[in-house]
């Protein structure tokens, strides 16, 4: 949700486990800059990961040393927490929103091979991608990284359409239909 809100900050946390779900007393938080309101989910998990790494070996290390490690209750007036509920209800576009939200809903939920935000036409789901992140998939595919990522959630001819960045009509493949490179800064194309 700090991408769907253009949160100015992120952070990961180390904290003790407790019987409910991510309630347990700070041990450290990492807080980092991250201009959630330009770029996308998938580079938020990257650097995240890197953050939340460093941060699991610098506590381990601090409770293996003998080092006293104290930790604070947490908050719960200090953070949010989003449903699943609401995180899937997030995921579908009006198409009645202006397009500077759209395109933040796109990048707010773009980390393949997960489904991401949507729109629903005549009952069905079309799921959707800016050109940018078309981009990143043809880029990810010659250095032979997009195969990997995507494993086998997408057919080949459907893939080898994608790097091509060559239209797919919905009736070939289902429920898909790309437009890859097709329109300008900003275009927005449907994909699985």
């Amino acid at each position: 949700f700090a991408i769907l809100n253009g949160e100015e900050e992120y952070g990961v946390t180390a904290h003790l486990m407790s019987e409910r779900f991510d309630e347990g007393a700070l041990i450290e938080v990492d807080r980092f800059p991250f201009d959630c309101a330009n770029r996308p989910l998938s580079e938020l998990v990257s650097v995240s990961e890197g953050r939340l790494l460093e941060l699991a070996k610098r506590t381990y290390l601090r409770f293996v040393s003998g080092e006293e490690v104290r930790a604070i209750p947490q908050d719960p007036a200090s953070g949010a927490y989003y449903s699943r509920k609401l995180f899937e209800e997030s995921k579908r576009v009006r198409l009645d929103e202006d397009p500077e939200a759209i395109e933040r809903r796109i990048r707010a939920f773009w980390i393949p091979p997960h489904e991401g935000a949507y729109v629903e036409i005549g009952g069905e789901r079309f799921y959707l991608a800016t050109k940018e992140m078309l981009d990143g998939l043809r880029y990810l595919s010659a250095q032979g990284a997009l195969r990997r990522i995507l494993r086998d959630d997408l057919r080949p001819d459907l893939l080898e359409a994608l790097v091509d960045g060559r239209g797919v009509r919905a009736g070939e493949l289902g429920r898909v239909a790309v437009r890859a490179g097709r329109r300008g800064r900003g275009g927005h194309a449907v994909l699985p």
